[in-house]
């Protein structure tokens, strides 16, 4: 019995792993790292591939070209580069996301009480 588990664990380790580890931690698919090593700790991520998110798909995020991700990037990370990491970890900022066109689509409600 003790065999079979071992084996069964065995197997388990070395089969290698198919996810994406990035959506796993963030929840976010089709990401690539652009930074992760930064003085504040703040990680940089960038869409490969256009992506949708939320309950009604209403977060469009589509994917940069070279050329606008580094001048984005210059951007964001001179000004977020003067608060400290104790003052992003407060207000849990952990990770940025970069995208060429970011949209987010609000729908209305109307409530008409009478």
């Amino acid at each position: 019995m003790n065999l079979i588990r071992a084996i069964l664990l065995l197997i388990f380790l070395i089969t290698p792993l198919k996810a994406n580890t990035i959506y796993n931690l963030i929840k976010i698919p089709n990401l690539e790292i652009y930074e992760i090593n930064t003085k504040n700790k703040l990680r940089y991520f960038y869409a490969a591939r256009p992506f949708q998110l939320g309950t009604q798909k209403n977060i469009v995020c589509s994917n940069p070209n070279k050329k606008d991700l580094e001048l984005k990037y210059k951007i964001i990370h001179k000004n977020l580069n003067r608060y400290s990491y104790d003052y992003l970890k407060k207000i849990n900022l952990k990770y940025i996301v970069m995208c060429r066109k970011f949209i987010y689509l609000r729908t209305i409600y109307s409530w008409y009480s009478r």
